[in-house]
C-alpha cells in the first residue's frame, strides 16, 4: 500500500531543505522507499512501506504531473469520455480529465480517492477528495509553503490541540477539517482545493441531494440493482478480493451478493471476528449461517483474546493518536489474517445504517402528519428491535409529536407524567462523561457548550433530514481515516459498496415508508435481500453490544494499566481528569466489568488510552508524530 506527498514552494532552496526533511520522516514514519517527482517548485511523492517492492512512479500527462490514490467507478466509460484506450491507468484517466475539464474534473469522478496534480504550465497544484472521504487527505499551510500528504504524521508539527483531545474524550466530532495537530488540516470529503501564486482556496464540487425514487411497484428491484452494481464495482482487484462478515444484516448482504457475482471463479474468502468464550457477544451462528448459503471460504479471528489497546502506541506515535475506535486491535488482527492469505482488497459493511437508513423518525413524521394510528402502528415492531416497553415508547412518541395547542400540552403533561412513573431509572452515565473531565479542562476548552452544541436537536427533524445529516456527519469521514490507517498497515485495501454514490442517492431519495415498515428499520433491504440471506439473517432484530465484551477484555488485559492511570503518578491524567471522579469508574472496570454499562466501558477505554498516550505514545520531548 502507498501513501502520497507533496510540497509546493517558490524558493528552491528552502524546496529542497523541505524535500530533503520529508524524506527523514518519510523513513522515521516506516517508510523505506519512495518514488519522488520534482519540478517548477514542486515536489510530489510516492511512498511505501514494503521492503519487497518499489512505489509506482508519478505519472506524467503532457505538462501536468499526477499522484493519487485511486479506485474509479466505471474507468472505461471515463475514457470513452475523453477518447482514451479502456485500459488508460486511472492517474492518466485523473489528468486527461483535468486538461479537459479543468477544475470542474472532479464532477466527472466517481468513487473512492485522493488526489494531488500539478500543472506546470500554470505553476498549479490542484487537489480533491472523493465524496464521502474514504480516502484521506491533509495539508499544512506555512509561509512561502504548502504541504500535504494522505498520511498526516508527515506532516506534523509537533503540537496538540487541547480542545481536539477535549472531543475525543467526550465522544464529539465537530469539525472535519481540524485535527489532532493545529497546524495540520483535513480536506473535506467532497472537496477540492488549489494552490496558486502562494493563495490556497477550498471549494465544495458535489453536494448530497436524494434521486427521484422510483415507481412504487418498482423500489425493491431498482435497490437490487444498485446495491449489486455497488458490489461488483469494488470487486474489480487486480488481486484476489474478499469480504469481512460479521454475521449483520449489512456485512452478510455485502458476502452474500460478492459470492453470487463471483460465482464461476472460485468461492469468495470471508474475514470473521468471533468471541468463542462469550457467547453474548459472539455471532458465530450467523457467520456460519451466511458462509453455508453464499459457500464461502471462512476464516475466524479469535477477537476475545485481543485486548483492547493492542497496537495503539505504535499507532499513536506513527501519528494516528485520538481515533475513538476500541475495536482496532482486532480489526488489526483481521487484516493482518487476510494479508497473510495474500488477500488485498476487503469488502466491509460499515455505513449500512446510515445509508439504507433506519426510518425511526418516521414515526414522529406520521404523528406530526396527524396519522396518529399508522404512526402507533410502528410501536410494537420497534419495542421488539430495541426491547423497550411499548407504552413508554407510545408514550415517548406522543410527548414528540403532540400538537402545540393546549389538547398537545395537556397530552405532553399527561404522557411527561407516565414516563416519569414508570420509566426505570437511568444507571449509566452520559456518554460525554463530562462528569469525569476536570472544571479546569471543560472550561479552557470551552467543552459544555460544544457538547451542548453537539447534542442540539437540528431545526428539521423529518426523517429525511435525519437521514442525509447521518450520511454527511463528519464521523464518517473520521471511521474512514481510521479503517484506511489500520488496513493501509497490513497492506489491504478496504472498501465500502454502502458509499457507493448511486446508491447513496437512491436510498436518501426514497420515502421514509420503505426504510421503516411495520416496525422494522432498513426495511428496505431486508425485502431486497430475499432469496440471497438466510431469513435469520435477514430478519434479526438485534445488534450485538460489544460493550461487556470491551469491558471484559480491560479487566482481563490491561487491568495494570488502569491501576496506573488511577494512581496518576505524575499528575498529567489531573490535567484533563478529575481524579477523584475518574477512579471508582476505572476500579468498577478492573474489579466488576460484568456489573458494567456499554458507556462506563467507552469511558473507561479513553481514559486507560489518554494514559498511555501521556506515558507511551509521545516522543521524549513530548512532541506528536516523526521528525
Amino acid at each position: 500500500m502507498e501513501t502520497i506527498a507533496g510540497l509546493v514552494c517558490e524558493d528552491e532552496a528552502r524546496l529542497g531543505h523541505e524535500s530533503e526533511r520529508l524524506r527523514r520522516r518519510l523513513r522515521l514514519a516506516g517508510y523505506p522507499q519512495a518514488a519522488i517527482w520534482a519540478g517548477e517548485g514542486c515536489v510530489l511523492l510516492r511512498a511505501s512501506r514494503s521492503h519487497r517492492s518499489s512505489p509506482r512512479a508519478v505519472a506524467c500527462a503532457g505538462p501536468v504531473a499526477v499522484l493519487g490514490d485511486l479506485r474509479l467507478d466505471e474507468p472505461g466509460e471515463l475514457a470513452r469520455a475523453l477518447g482514451l484506450a479502456p485500459a488508460t491507468p486511472q492517474h492518466e484517466l485523473v489528468g486527461a480529465a483535468y486538461g479537459r475539464w479543468g477544475v470542474e474534473c472532479c464532477e466527472h469522478l466517481r468513487g473512492d480517492f485522493a488526489f494531488a496534480l500539478f500543472d506546470r504550465a500554470e505553476r498549479h497544484l490542484f487537489c480533491a477528495r472523493d465524496s464521502f472521504g474514504v480516502r484521506p487527505f491533509h495539508f499544512r499551510e506555512e509561509a512561502g509553503l504548502f504541504s500535504f500528504s494522505s498520511d498526516p504524521v508527515l506532516l506534523s508539527g509537533g503540537g496538540f490541540d487541547p480542545a481536539y483531545v477535549g472531543g475525543f474524550l467526550a465522544g464529539i466530532v465537530e469539525d472535519e477539517r481540524r485535527t489532532l495537530d493545529p497546524l495540520v488540516m483535513r480536506l473535506p470529503p467532497a472537496h477540492h482545493l488549489s494552490r496558486r501564486n502562494a493563495t490556497t482556496s477550498v471549494s465544495r464540487y458535489w453536494t448530497l441531494e436524494p434521486a427521484p425514487p422510483p415507481k412504487p411497484g418498482e423500489v425493491v428491484e431498482a435497490f437490487r440493482e444498485r446495491f449489486a452494481q455497488a458490489v461488483e464495482r469494488r470487486l474489480v482487484a487486480s488481486g484476489p478480493a474478499g469480504v469481512m462478515l460479521s454475521g449483520g444484516l449489512d456485512s452478510s448482504s455485502i458476502s452474500a451478493v460478492a459470492a453470487r457475482l463471483r460465482r464461476g471463479q472460485g468461492r469468495l474468502a470471508a474475514f470473521s471476528l468471533v468471541y468463542p468464550e462469550e457467547p453474548d457477544t459472539d455471532e458465530s451462528g450467523f457467520i456460519e449461517a451466511v458462509a453455508a448459503s453464499a459457500r464461502l471460504v471462512s476464516t475466524r479471528v479469535d477477537a476475545g483474546a485481543v485486548p483492547p489497546l493492542e497496537g495503539v502506541v505504535e499507532d499513536m506515535r506513527r501519528g494516528g493518536a485520538f481515533v475513538d475506535a476500541p475495536g482496532s486491535g482486532k480489526l488489526r488482527r483481521l487484516f493482518a489474517a487476510a494479508a497473510g492469505q495474500g488477500v488485498g482488497v476487503l469488502l466491509d459493511g460499515h455505513g449500512g445504517d446510515e445509508v439504507v437508513w433506519n426510518g425511526y423518525r418516521r414515526v414522529l413524521d406520521l404523528a406530526g402528519e396527524g396519522r396518529w394510528l399508522r404512526a402507533l402502528a410502528q410501536v410494537p415492531g420497534l419495542s421488539r428491535m430495541g426491547g423497550d416497553d411499548p407504552l413508554l415508547l407510545s408514550a415517548a412518541v406522543i410527548e414528540a409529536a403532540a400538537p402545540g395547542n393546549r389538547f398537545g400540552g395537556a397530552l405532553r403533561r399527561l404522557t411527561r407524567f407516565y414516563r416519569s412513573r414508570f420509566t426505570p431509572p437511568m444507571a449509566a452515565p452520559s456518554p460525554d462523561g463530562l462528569h469525569l473531565l476536570a472544571k479546569g479542562f471543560v472550561r479552557e476548552t470551552d467543552l459544555r457548550q460544544r457538547v451542548l452544541d453537539a447534542r442540539r436537536p437540528p431545526a428539521d427533524r423529518s426523517d429525511a433530514a435525519a437521514h442525509a445529516a447521518a450520511i454527511a456527519s463528519p464521523r464518517t469521514s473520521f471511521a474512514f481515516e481510521a479503517l484506511h490507517r489500520l488496513s493501509h498497515g497490513a497492506g489491504v485495501e478496504t472498501r465500502y459498496p454502502f458509499f457507493d454514490r448511486d446508491l447513496v442517492t437512491f436510498c436518501l431519495g426514497l420515502p421514509s415508508s420503505e426504510k421503516l415498515r411495520a416496525g422494522w428499520p432498513r426495511s428496505i433491504m431486508r425485502r431486497a435481500m430475499e432469496g440471497e440471506l438466510p431469513d435469520a439473517v435477514r430478519w434479526r432484530r438485534d445488534k450485538t453490544d460489544f460493550g461487556r465484551s470491551l469491558a471484559r477484555g480491560l479487566s482481563r488485559w490491561h487491568a495494570d494499566l488502569l491501576r496506573d492511570a488511577e494512581r496518576d503518578r505524575d499528575g498529567a491524567m489531573a490535567g484533563f481528569y478529575d481524579m477523584d471522579a475518574l477512579r471508582p469508574l476505572l476500579g468498577r472496570i478492573r474489579q466488576a466489568p460484568e456489573g458494567t454499562t456499554t458507556v462506563e466501558a467507552m469511558l473507561a477505554w479513553r481514559a486507560a488510552y489518554l494514559h498511555l498516550w501521556l506515558t507511551k505514545g509521545r516522543n521524549g520531548d513530548g512532541t506528536v508524530g516523526a521528525h
